[in-house]
């Protein structure tokens, strides 16, 4: 087939499959685990099995410990569940619940990925009334216990609804729920909106099937081809019954308003055998069904009513339940057997889409209005052409409709280049001036069984064949950013650079020009860096092979960048003028962020100006925010830089704020030392209002305020900032006092939210902490606008890269020159090691290389007496120093040299310099230096840093710095190809105080010995219980005093 005359890049692409996506676990295709068998393998052989799929995930009945521990460390995502038997215990007792959750989720979280509980299965279609009437109150007891045990919205709780829940099914559109349990449904259903938690559903088109065993319904059941069922509601063409149960239920789910609850399938799959009289049980219909239905998900194109995504949808089942009651069908579900081979080849196998040049696929019928020319059929495609509207009775599967769909998810209509790969060797002809493509929203998305050429005036003309299309952005992400060109060039550079030293760097002054840059008053200077201009140029390709741009875009955009925990991350909607557009979900977030701060300020406003009073009708002057992580160290950096400014101070005066983090009494102690609770306000910082250490630290000051003021007054000396508006409430506090934020903002980049801005306005003022978020906004705008070579935050990103990734300096030392800047460090070292110190790319493949850096630092001169002699003459540590143009609390003596100022900047100055030239043998020889003193005294240079020079210290300036370091950091993530916004290995050790708190329980109360640790952890706990014997059983409240 030659390519059309007007073709000005034509190309083929000759594939056999997919394998970017397929050869990795995917997370919608999950797997029953069949257990009401006796033949079933150990669960070792059942982990090795699954890690052989590109299955995500593992449905279980119950709570088997055997093969939750099989499963632990593989990544395979697990739903429990909690047996009928037992919804009667969880929902009277919450006791249970927490002991349930003790038993079956703590010892093994998160090594093992639980990921779902499922209380009971089909309750409300096959319960007793009773038993009906338990499943709500055990949900929510269940969920109590995970919130209690900081696993609040880490594990969901759902139950399973079979498809008799549905009243009417027919046509999709018309999809309501049973009237007779529609109070008990609407109960759940808003748990499942306030929790998160999918809805779940067992569609099984078999025993559609059973009830129609025409030919027709057949093959609309297995995706083969066949007519299709127009919805009369609607004008679209089923051409699947999958898509048309599953779409039944979102109508029901919409009808009621649930619009936003996700519904997983819980269970579908069809029977390899049967009984005489079961009609379609055959081993080619289970490969059939099975086949096209992984087929299907894999294609990202969802239902017609859920376009662009696939259902996250479990198989049935694993293995044969061959102890199962009933007819031969309910024993034979089985997609292996219990050696690991297959009975049939479903597509599941790691690299493999099974036999899918054989197998029935999904039907295409083009457009019944195109005109044909040669025996095809053609399609117009220019982007000037307008589509079938969804509305219309065009087939889901059409190309019309996929390319529909495909613009409702991803808002463009074209990628520019893609990749065609075709399951069949067909050439396809592609004029690249055409805008043909379509925006494919970073997921695979096949268009069917039709392969085309693309003729001169933009026509596709169709051939039967297989064929798909790949954003070429997705295909990368599959690639570690180690294997790519640019970085083996950057590694080839390495031998360049270490041909040279900074002394001669340095001497080239069109080099230094090129590295200095200016921005809003802020100066970087980064010639002091172990590079040249052709490093640079190398980490600009670099960044470009990363993909650094579109992934910037994205962030901007809403997209789910953070893809472990499926959320945008958006901290730049924190500080975004009220006329900014920034979309979550579909949705401008923008204006939620200003309802936030206009009630922070109204608030703020009413406590400083004493309109609002404590208990007692005394002014509160005093804040006491407590919280852990983010929810503190950003905020103290900033208060600790603004209390010696002069604008804020003076706006502080005749008021306090401390914040409470650690659990130890000892800060307890410290931080109500000398406070009044009269005069004294608490902010509780916790978006779950679950979190172990700040819930305790908040039950302790309020018991505080309670012993001496009355319970009643803890409504009017504590404030919340959380989405937990229920546990707010039961804790004492008005939900009208609560301050939202969003799960798009991650901790250590709250500190712009109402984490940081209620306590800081509290004590500073609103106008000034405004400054600040108009600060760090500056620096949102520069970074997503700036040309990469005038972009400070990216070029910081990218000197960082180079530094730790190829000349192999794992530290960074954060040296401010002002001491305002104390809490800097610490901060940043929080945002940087919890941000990029991940071992596995974002596609959770092992990094064959180091990535994050190990972040310290202190305000110099202080550091200078402490940590810089090593840096001057031990480890090379990259160095970034920080200082200012102007004090913020000038001092001035008379007859002295310079100012106190200036000699804190005289070091900022000599400092870089004397890192960057050392000095060698051969000067200290001239300088008549004992000889035995020489190797001693010789300081080799050569070690990099960069001068950031700020004009001042104010609010508007400490935001700029921190979003610039925020970005920074950004940058090595996405350079590096890892999810810099979660945060999974915080976990692990938080499960294992758990167990350990249990035990302390039971040791102190019951007398019980100390059990189940390994024996350096079992001799701790008991030495340590021996040595705090006099500690009472039953305590009464003893709160700390100094």
């Amino acid at each position: 087939m030659a390519s059309p005359p007007s073709t000005a890049a034509g190309f083929i692409l000759l594939l056999l499959f997919h394998a970017a996506d397929v050869a990795r676990s995917q997370s919608y295709i999950g797997v029953n685990y069949g257990m009401v068998a006796d033949n079933l393998p150990p669960p070792s052989a059942t982990s090795k099995l699954l890690q052989s799929t590109s299955i995500g995930k593992v449905r279980l009945y119950g709570a088997d410990p055997a093969i939750i521990k099989a499963l632990a460390n593989t990544g395979i995502g697990i739903t429990i569940g909690a047996a009928n038997g037992d919804i009667p215990s969880m929902a009277a007792d919450v006791n249970f619940a927490k002991g349930w959750i003790g038993s079956n989720v703590l010892p093994y979280y998160p090594a093992s990925k639980i990921i779902l509980i499922n209380v009971g299965n089909e309750v409300l279609q096959y319960g007793t009334p009773e038993l009906k009437a338990q499943l709500l109150p055990a949900m929510k007891n269940v969920q109590t216990a995970l919130d209690e045990s900081s696993l609040g919205g880490k594990i969901k709780v759902s139950t399973v609804h079979s498809m008799s829940v549905l009243g009417q099914s027919e046509p999709p559109s018309a999809g309501r729920f049973d009237p007779s349990i529609g109070d008990l449904l609407k109960g759940m259903l808003e748990f499942n909106k306030a929790t998160g938690s999918p809805f779940m559903i067992n569609p099984y088109p078999f025993f559609a099937y059973q009830t129609d065993p025409r030919p027709e319904t057949l093959a609309f059941c297995l995706f083969q081809p066949n007519a299709g069922r127009p919805d009369s509601g609607n004008n679209i063409k089923y051409m699947n019954m999958f898509d048309a149960q599953v779409d039944a239920v979102r109508s029901a789910l919409n009808a009621m308003t649930f619009n936003d609850v996700e519904i997983v399938v819980a269970e579908t799959g069809w029977p390899y055998k049967g009984d005489v009289a079961e009609a379609g049980a055959t081993v080619e219909n289970a490969k059939a069904y099975n086949g096209n239905l992984v087929a299907h998900l894999r294609s990202m194109v969802g239902t017609p009513l859920m376009p662009g995504k696939s259902i996250d949808t479990y198989l049935f089942a694993l293995y044969d339940e061959d102890l199962k009651p009933g007819k031969l069908s309910e024993k034979a579900f089985g997609i292996y057997n219990v050696d690991s081979t297959p009975i049939y080849d479903a597509g599941l196998s790691k690299g493999s889409q099974g036999d899918l040049a054989t197998a029935p696929t999904p039907i295409i019928s083009p457009p019944a209005d195109a005109p044909t020319t040669g025996g095809g059929t053609t399609l117009p495609t220019n982007s000037s052409t307008t589509t079938t509207p969804p509305s219309s009775t065009a087939s889901h599967d059409s190309p019309t409709a996929r390319v529909n769909a495909s613009k409702n998810a991803a808002t463009s209509d074209k990628i520019g280049a893609s990749f065609v790969i075709l399951v069949s060797l067909a050439v396809v002809s592609i004029n690249t001036k055409s805008d043909i493509f379509y925006s494919l929203h970073r997921h695979l998305f096949y268009l069917s069984f039709y392969s085309y050429s693309l003729s001169s005036d933009c026509k596709f003309t169709f051939n039967k064949t297989l064929f798909f299309v790949i954003d070429p952005h997705h295909l990368q992400m599959a690639t570690l950013i180690s294997d790519t060109a640019a970085w083996k060039d950057m590694k080839a550079h390495v031998g360049e650079i270490d041909k040279t030293h900074l002394r001669d760097l340095m001497a080239d002054t069109d080099r230094c020009k090129s590295m200095m840059l200016e921005f809003d008053g802020i100066f970087l200077d980064y010639s002091r860096q172990r590079a040249t201009a052709n490093t640079v140029s190398k980490l600009f390709a670099l960044a470009e092979e990363a993909h650094l741009k579109q992934k910037i875009d994205s962030m901007f955009n809403g997209e789910h960048i953070n893809s472990t925990e499926n959320r945008s991350v958006l901290h730049v909607a924190l500080r975004a003028s009220k006329d900014t557009a920034i979309n979550s979900d579909g949705k401008n977030v923008v204006p939620d962020v200003w309802q936030v701060l206009d009630k922070i300020k109204e608030f703020s406003d009413k406590v400083r100006s004493g309109s609002w009073v404590g208990a007692t009708g005394k002014a509160l002057t005093n804040v006491i925010a407590i919280g852990i992580g983010g929810s503190f160290l950003g905020p103290l950096f900033v208060h600790t830089a603004l209390q010696t400014d002069p604008e804020a101070s003076k706006s502080a005066g005749g008021r306090q704020l401390r914040f409470l983090a650690n659990v130890d009494p000892v800060d307890v102690a410290r931080n109500i030392s000398g406070l009044d609770p009269e005069t004294t306000l608490v902010v509780v910082v916790s978006k779950t209002f679950t979190t172990a250490e700040t819930m305790l630290n908040a039950r302790t000051l309020r018991e505080w305020i309670s012993s001496a003021l009355g319970p009643q007054a803890v409504s009017k000396h504590m404030v919340a900032v959380s989405t937990n508006l229920k546990l707010v409430e039961k804790f004492g506090i008005d939900p009208n006092n609560a301050f939202a934020f969003w799960d798009w903002v991650g901790g250590r980049y709250s500190v712009c939210s109402a984490v940081g801005v209620l306590p800081l306005s509290l004590q500073y003022g609103f106008s000034v902490i405004e400054k600040f978020l108009k600060g760090a906004r500056s620096i949102d705008q520069h970074f997503h606008s700036a040309p990469f070579e005038k972009n400070i935050p990216v070029l910081l990103g990218l000197l960082s890269v180079w530094n730790v990734s190829f000349l192999g300096y794992p530290a960074r030392a954060i040296l401010p020159y002002t001491q305002a800047l104390e809490k800097f460090a610490p901060h940043i070292q929080q945002v940087s090691m919890e941000s990029n110190g991940k071992g596995v790319s974002i596609d959770g493949v092992r990094l064959p290389f180091e990535a994050g850096e190990i972040d310290f630092g202190e305000p110099g001169t202080n550091g200078q007496h402490s940590f810089y002699q090593l840096i001057h003459q031990g480890r090379v540590i990259p160095c970034d120093f920080i200082g200012t143009v102007k004090s913020q609390q000038p001092v001035y003596l008379k007859d002295e040299v310079v100012n106190n100022h200036d000699e804190l900047m005289s070091n900022f100055f000599a400092q870089p310099d004397a890192l960057a030239y050392g000095k060698t043998p051969e000067q200290l020889q001239s300088e008549n230096v004992a000889s035995h003193l020489v190797p001693h005294k010789t300081f080799t240079g050569n070690r990099p840093s960069v001068s950031l020079l700020l004009p001042s210290l104010d609010a508007y300036r400490i935001g700029q710095l921190l979003a610039i370091y925020e970005h920074r950091i950004a940058v090595e993530g996405f350079v590096w190809g890892i999810n810099s916004f979660d945060q999974w290995g915080v976990e692990l050790g938080k499960s294992l105080a758990s167990q350990v708190r249990k035990q302390l329980h039971a040791s102190r109360k019951k007398g019980e010995s100390v059990e189940g640790f390994n024996f350096s952890t079992t001799k701790l706990l008991t030495r340590y219980l021996e040595a705090s014997a006099d500690v009472p059983s039953e305590p009464t409240t003893l709160l700390p005093t100094i």
